[in-house]
């Protein structure tokens, strides 16, 4: 080496070695008497000093890889199903053993970072809302950033409607009628987990539900689908909304893989011909006999709303709302009856009644006629239609003596005769025209 001999050089460097690891490497403090040396013991000596300088070298090298270079970087990115970052889920960090050490959340682009974390082996899993997605083992080297990522694929809850019972899907349902929930669950990934489903059902979206109901563990195959029913038969009308509140996975404990919020999938239950009142319509005069064709009607505040034939004396009303009502029935003929009242309300849809008061009319007894004059017919009319159980005969004007004295009739119908002469056809009243005077000519 020009200018510097290569002894001098090895000496200067191992010495240096030596000065920044001393106790690795303590000198002898010792003085020796140092021979005469030939040139052949020399150039020995000088391969000697070369290995000795090597070899501390290389252990120095080491030596401060360990010291200077134990430490890495981590960065953890989570995906949705659709594949986007998701951000403000919560990453743990655990050591190989599952000894828990922190979290972190992600930022805006879906990553948590952790910098200088000792070298080594971390498992790491990932949280959305609570709901557990997923987790990976990572390693982290010397001076590096090791980067993993996690994609939701735990078991969730995919779709949830209803249908009848008939399989038939339906999301407006008469009250009284069951309704069958069903839940379709996916496993994203491609082992079989055993998972369970929670649903609720309720009106205002509140905690307290009107139906709630946990299914039993059901094996959802690898990438494969599972499909819950949950039944529910509503005891009040309304817009019912749904949401599968929570599915738990069978892992080493029960986890929380998955929870909806309360949103728009829904289905509406009427009262439209739930509520009814049906019975036999009896004739009083011998004891458990039904009266053919006799009318039964039902009242609301004063006003009849509903009205049928009895046929074979058995009677339904349907299309009723909840409240208390009061019914009646009749034939011509026969005694009308008196007023029974009944409620409807809540699971309270039906009600039965039997009606015995119908006893036929005594031979004195007055028939019940109605006149319907020409110049109120409508009002006369809309009197008759409501209350025409009353009414034995009816009788409109339809013809009036000529004043001229020569006793001529003049017809005068109108055109709502034709109306009026079917309506108390149907109702079995008789017909009867009057006839009203003109004034003298």
């Amino acid at each position: 080496m020009k200018g510097c001999d290569l002894f001098q050089f090895v000496d200067a460097v191992v010495c240096m070695r030596f000065a920044q690891f001393p106790s690795a490497f303590p000198m002898p403090q010792a003085n020796y008497d140092v021979p005469r040396i030939t040139p052949k013991k020399k150039a020995k000596m000088h391969r000697i000093k070369i290995y000795f300088f090597i070899i501390p070298l290389f252990i120095g090298i080491m030596l401060e890889s360990q010291i200077y270079a134990t430490t890495g970087n981590l960065d953890v990115y989570v995906k949705n199903l659709d594949g986007s970052y998701v951000s403000g889920a919560s990453v743990v960090r655990y050591t190989s053993g599952w000894s828990w050490i922190d979290n972190k959340s992600t930022n805006t682009s879906g990553k948590a970072t952790w910098t200088g974390i000792t070298t080594g082996e971390y498992n790491v899993e990932a949280y959305f809302n609570g709901d557990f997605w997923g987790n990976k083992s990572v390693k982290v080297n010397s001076g590096q950033t090791a980067t993993e990522t996690i994609q939701r694929q735990m078991p969730y809850a995919s779709n949830i409607y209803t249908m009848d019972a008939n399989g038939k899907a339906k999301s407006d349902f008469t009250l009284g009628e069951t309704v069958y929930i069903k839940v379709e669950v996916k496993n994203g990934t491609t082992t079989p987990h055993d998972v369970r489903v929670k649903v609720e059902a309720d009106r205002d979206k509140n905690w307290t539900a009107d139906f709630n109901q946990t299914s039993g563990y059901q094996t959802v195959d690898g990438s494969g689908t599972m499909t819950y029913t949950f039944i529910f038969k509503p005891s009040d009308d309304g817009t019912y909304y749904l949401r599968p509140v929570e599915t738990h996975t069978r892992l080493n404990t029960n986890v929380k893989t998955d929870s909806w919020a309360w949103g728009s999938p829904s289905f509406t239950v009427t009262s439209k011909d739930a509520y009814y009142v049906k019975g036999t319509s009896n004739c009083g005069c011998v004891r458990g006999t039904s009266l053919e064709n006799s009318s039964v009607s039902v009242y609301r505040d004063g006003k009849r709303i509903k009205n049928t034939i009895a046929i074979g004396g058995n009677y339904l009303i349907t299309g009723l709302t909840p409240g208390t009502y009061n019914i009646r029935a009749s034939k011509r003929g026969y005694i009308t009856s008196a007023e029974y009242s009944f409620t409807l309300y809540g699971t309270q849809f039906e009600a039965i009644l039997n009606i015995p008061e119908l006893k036929p009319a005594s031979a004195q007894k007055k028939s019940i006629s109605g006149w319907i004059p020409d110049w109120g017919f409508q009002k006369a009319m809309n009197s008759f239609v409501s209350n025409y159980d009353v009414f034995d005969v009816i009788s409109p004007t339809w013809y009036q003596i000529s004043g001229s004295g020569n006793g001529d009739l003049i017809p005068t119908r109108t055109p709502g005769d034709s109306d009026l002469i079917l309506f108390a056809r149907s109702k079995n009243i008789a017909i009867v025209p009057s006839i009203c005077m003109l004034p003298p000519a």
